[in-house]
């Protein structure tokens, strides 16, 4: 089992590892731009769906939205996130805890956010 995370713990200083991006773009900066970008609107977009689901209580829907959401969080480099997702996955939802589910989806949205937050810079 990975540790729940504290909510209040300081982010890491390296959020993203943008290599395997690069290795991908192979020197095409406009693809690489243009993947960063559409990287931080599918986040932003899946953040939204994912508070709307939570408010109804609706795990399975998180997970299936995390479960798509995760190889384009692997490739940003985003490990702590990627962990964070695995975990929230794994979670058997007849046995669901709360607390420790809405913990999760904090420090994810903390995370993600922080991430875009940095993409965004020039």
């Amino acid at each position: 089992d990975l540790p729940i995370p504290n909510p209040m713990e300081k982010l890491p200083e390296k959020l993203f590892d943008l290599q395997e991006l690069r290795t991908i773009a192979a020197g095409d900066n406009e693809f690489f731009r243009h993947m960063v970008s559409l990287f931080i609107s599918q986040n932003e977009e899946a953040l939204l769906e994912i508070r709307g689901y939570y408010d109804k209580r609706e795990f399975a829907a998180i997970q299936k939205i995390l479960h798509k959401l995760k190889p384009s969080v692997g490739v940003m480099g985003i490990t702590t996130a990627t962990e964070i997702i695995k975990q929230i996955e794994e979670t058997e939802l007849h046995e669901i805890d709360e607390s420790v589910f809405s913990v999760l989806l904090l420090r994810l949205d903390t995370i993600l956010k922080e991430v875009n937050d940095q993409l965004r810079l020039p």
